[in-house]
């Protein structure tokens, strides 16, 4: 909350006029109210008596606040990506470095925003992104001695991947070696033990659910990353195989349709097998626009259903079809056919 919107809050709280407040502290009544519009500031002599006008102490006045609750940082993230979805993405990030420089030491806040920004140059299209990235690889080496462990090892994780990208390995390894143990024990499972004990069930459910689903989900990651090795290393029977188990984790573990298909994708890429590559995209990017509701699932019917963002879908389907086309010639297979026009006029509005 503004100092303007306090001052507001506060006045009507005690029921007092503009007015009033003016004569008690010996100003103009306009003055009182180009405070309240925030178009002005008490003069600072006279805060210590608003304060006691308004039976607030001084913190609550001057909006001072150390930092930001983990469900303020939340709320903050969505406001920026909503931002960069209305306004564009320079908009979000503006409106983020704003709340940062009100907030230079919540290193919780500067984590979430440096992640969300990094997914904003994947999601929408960005001119200049080497500059933006630059000015988010600067918030991360501002976290490397944050005191906080989940920061402290978010922020590591990040910029090994952006090591690797460089081929600057030495580097990557010595911040990899840095990353803390987050968990010598499972402490999920001990706590889901627990609340089994209590018969608090459906507490226990919903962690273990939510658990499998992570977990589930790291296992597909392994899975792609040991694809593009068998392609690296020209195995295709390899990949072929496991795709085929990364699919079958798909179906049995309930993920999204696109996990299924997209297991695939690199592969067909990889062999420029063109008939494939299109049947295969265009149920990659048809599956982006289902929604998925755990409450119809086995496995995850106690997570809690998130409203779900058709414009997410999209967004994914868009930078699919960009990627494809910015990739040179290692796409052209793809991008020359006139399939590929159609369904990029589908999905990319610009």
């Amino acid at each position: 909350m503004k100092m303007n919107e306090v001052i507001r809050k506060y006045r009507k709280e005690r029921g007092l006029t503009q007015e009033q407040v003016a004569g008690y502290l010996g100003v103009s009544t306009p003055a009182v109210n180009k405070w309240e519009s925030g178009s002005s500031y008490p003069d600072i002599t006279l805060i210590p008596a608003l304060a006691r006008l308004l039976w607030v102490d001084l913190n609550t006045l001057m909006c001072f606040q150390e930092n930001l609750s983990e469900q303020e940082i939340a709320a903050f993230a969505n406001q920026v990506y909503e931002t960069m979805h209305q306004q564009g993405f320079a908009c979000g990030f503006a409106q983020a470095m704003e709340k940062i420089q009100e907030y230079p030491n919540c290193d919780k806040l500067i984590c979430m925003i440096a992640s969300l920004l990094e997914g904003g140059l994947i999601f929408f299209r960005v001119e200049e992104k080497e500059n933006y990235q630059q000015q988010i690889d600067a918030l991360y080496h501002r976290l490397l001695d944050s005191e906080d462990t989940a920061v402290h090892n978010t922020t590591r994780r990040m910029l090994v991947s952006r090591y690797i990208t460089q081929q600057n390995y030495q580097q990557a390894q010595q911040l990899l070696d840095e990353i803390e143990n987050e968990r010598p024990m499972d402490k999920v499972y001990f706590q889901a033990q627990l609340d089994i004990a209590q018969k608090n069930y459906p507490k226990a459910k919903e962690a273990l659910e939510r658990k499998l689903f992570s977990e589930i989900t790291q296992v597909q990651s392994i899975l792609l990353s040991l694809i593009d090795i068998a392609l690296k290393e020209e195995n295709i029977q390899q990949a072929e195989r496991l795709a085929d188990i990364a699919s079958a984790a798909a179906d049995v573990f309930e993920l999204t349709h696109y996990g299924k298909y997209s297991t695939y994708f690199q592969i067909v890429m990889a062999e420029k097998d063109k008939e494939r590559a299109f049947a295969l995209l265009t149920k990659m990017l048809s599956a982006l626009q289902e929604k998925w509701e755990p409450k119809k699932t086995t496995l995850y019917q106690d997570l809690p259903q998130k409203e779900q963002d058709s414009s997410l879908g999209n967004m994914l389907a868009k930078s699919i079809l960009q990627e494809i086309r910015d990739s040179g010639e290692e796409g052209r297979f793809l991008w020359e056919d006139e399939r590929f026009a159609k369904l990029y006029r589908q999905y990319v509005k610009e």
